[in-house]
Protein backbone atom coordinates (compact mmCIF):
# COMPACT_ATOMS: atom_id res chain seq x y z
CA UNK A 1 0.00 0.00 0.00
CA UNK A 2 2.80 2.40 1.15
CA UNK A 3 4.40 1.69 -2.68
CA UNK A 4 1.37 2.48 -4.45
CA UNK A 5 0.93 6.04 -2.36
CA UNK A 6 4.47 6.49 -2.70
CA UNK A 7 4.10 5.76 -7.01
CA UNK A 8 1.09 8.23 -7.20
CA UNK A 9 3.27 11.19 -5.41
CA UNK A 10 6.96 10.56 -7.37
CA UNK A 11 5.02 10.05 -10.88
CA UNK A 12 4.70 13.26 -12.00
CA UNK A 13 8.54 14.30 -10.95
CA UNK A 14 9.11 10.82 -12.38
CA UNK A 15 7.18 10.73 -15.90
CA UNK A 16 6.63 14.47 -16.44
CA UNK A 17 5.80 14.60 -19.76
CA UNK A 18 1.97 12.91 -20.22
CA UNK A 19 1.01 14.88 -17.40
CA UNK A 20 2.23 18.60 -18.30
CA UNK A 21 0.70 18.34 -21.69
CA UNK A 22 2.70 19.63 -24.96
CA UNK A 23 4.74 22.84 -25.26
CA UNK A 24 2.10 25.54 -25.95
CA UNK A 25 1.85 27.10 -29.56
CA UNK A 26 3.60 30.26 -29.80
CA UNK A 27 1.12 33.52 -30.45
CA UNK A 28 0.86 34.41 -34.47
CA UNK A 29 0.66 37.63 -35.52
CA UNK A 30 -0.28 39.36 -38.68
CA UNK A 31 2.00 42.44 -39.68
CA UNK A 32 1.02 44.53 -42.12
CA UNK A 33 3.41 46.28 -44.19
CA UNK A 34 4.03 50.21 -45.55
CA UNK A 35 4.95 47.71 -48.87
CA UNK A 36 1.50 46.50 -48.85
CA UNK A 37 2.92 43.03 -47.51
CA UNK A 38 1.47 41.00 -44.92
CA UNK A 39 3.60 38.68 -43.31
CA UNK A 40 2.54 35.99 -40.66
CA UNK A 41 4.52 34.75 -37.66
CA UNK A 42 5.60 34.42 -33.69
CA UNK A 43 6.95 37.99 -32.00
CA UNK A 44 10.51 37.13 -31.74
CA UNK A 45 11.33 41.57 -30.42
CA UNK A 46 10.16 44.63 -30.46
CA UNK A 47 13.13 46.95 -30.03
CA UNK A 48 13.00 50.23 -28.67
CA UNK A 49 13.01 51.88 -32.05
CA UNK A 50 9.84 49.92 -32.97
CA UNK A 51 11.49 47.48 -35.13
CA UNK A 52 9.48 44.20 -35.40
CA UNK A 53 11.10 40.79 -35.50
CA UNK A 54 8.69 37.50 -36.37
CA UNK A 55 9.71 33.86 -36.52
CA UNK A 56 8.57 31.11 -37.57
CA UNK A 57 8.31 29.94 -41.28
CA UNK A 58 8.98 33.14 -42.71
CA UNK A 59 11.25 35.03 -40.43
CA UNK A 60 11.69 38.56 -41.28
CA UNK A 61 12.45 41.95 -39.28
CA UNK A 62 11.00 45.23 -40.20
CA UNK A 63 12.03 48.82 -39.32
CA UNK A 64 9.63 50.59 -37.19
CA UNK A 65 8.81 53.28 -40.07
CA UNK A 66 7.70 50.31 -42.48
CA UNK A 67 5.21 49.10 -40.13
CA UNK A 68 1.80 49.94 -40.53
CA UNK A 69 0.20 47.65 -38.23
CA UNK A 70 0.76 44.68 -36.39
CA UNK A 71 -2.35 42.55 -34.85
CA UNK A 72 -2.58 39.29 -33.31
CA UNK A 73 -3.97 36.21 -35.14
CA UNK A 74 -7.67 35.23 -34.48
CA UNK A 75 -8.64 37.95 -31.88
CA UNK A 76 -11.23 40.41 -32.52
CA UNK A 77 -11.06 43.88 -32.31
CA UNK A 78 -12.47 45.61 -29.14
CA UNK A 79 -16.05 47.06 -29.98
CA UNK A 80 -16.20 50.71 -31.54
CA UNK A 81 -17.05 53.49 -28.79
CA UNK A 82 -20.80 54.01 -28.53
CA UNK A 83 -20.80 57.91 -27.12
CA UNK A 84 -19.95 60.85 -29.39
CA UNK A 85 -16.59 60.55 -30.83
CA UNK A 86 -14.35 62.10 -33.73
CA UNK A 87 -13.13 59.39 -36.34
CA UNK A 88 -9.60 60.30 -37.64
CA UNK A 89 -8.61 60.31 -41.37
CA UNK A 90 -6.28 56.71 -40.68
CA UNK A 91 -9.83 55.36 -38.97
CA UNK A 92 -8.77 55.80 -34.84
CA UNK A 93 -11.20 57.43 -32.56
CA UNK A 94 -11.19 59.77 -29.72
CA UNK A 95 -13.96 59.66 -27.68
CA UNK A 96 -15.15 63.14 -26.65
CA UNK A 97 -17.67 66.28 -28.32
CA UNK A 98 -17.56 68.30 -30.93
CA UNK A 99 -17.83 72.32 -30.31
CA UNK A 100 -18.55 74.34 -33.72
CA UNK A 101 -17.38 77.47 -32.14
CA UNK A 102 -18.18 79.62 -35.44
CA UNK A 103 -18.32 78.87 -38.84
CA UNK A 104 -14.46 78.98 -39.82
CA UNK A 105 -13.44 76.60 -36.65
CA UNK A 106 -13.81 73.90 -34.77
CA UNK A 107 -13.35 72.58 -31.25
CA UNK A 108 -13.08 68.98 -29.99
CA UNK A 109 -13.35 68.19 -26.08
CA UNK A 110 -11.94 64.64 -25.26
CA UNK A 111 -13.59 62.82 -22.81
CA UNK A 112 -10.80 61.59 -20.35
CA UNK A 113 -11.42 58.91 -17.82
CA UNK A 114 -13.41 59.32 -14.53
CA UNK A 115 -10.53 59.14 -12.21
CA UNK A 116 -8.14 61.96 -14.11
CA UNK A 117 -11.48 64.17 -14.53
CA UNK A 118 -9.96 66.82 -16.87
CA UNK A 119 -11.06 67.44 -20.06
CA UNK A 120 -8.52 69.19 -23.21
CA UNK A 121 -10.02 70.95 -25.76
CA UNK A 122 -7.72 70.88 -29.51
CA UNK A 123 -9.02 73.39 -32.06
CA UNK A 124 -9.12 72.52 -35.86
CA UNK A 125 -7.66 75.11 -37.94
CA UNK A 126 -9.79 76.40 -41.07
CA UNK A 127 -8.67 75.18 -44.41
CA UNK A 128 -8.34 77.69 -46.53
Amino acid sequence: MQVGICLICFSPIVFPGPILGDEPKPLLFTLHSAGGEDVVGSMEKLSDEWSVSLGGASSRSFPGRDVVSLRRQNMLLPPMPRAEQVILANGDRIPGKVDLTSDRSLRFLVKRSRRRGRRRSFAAPPRD
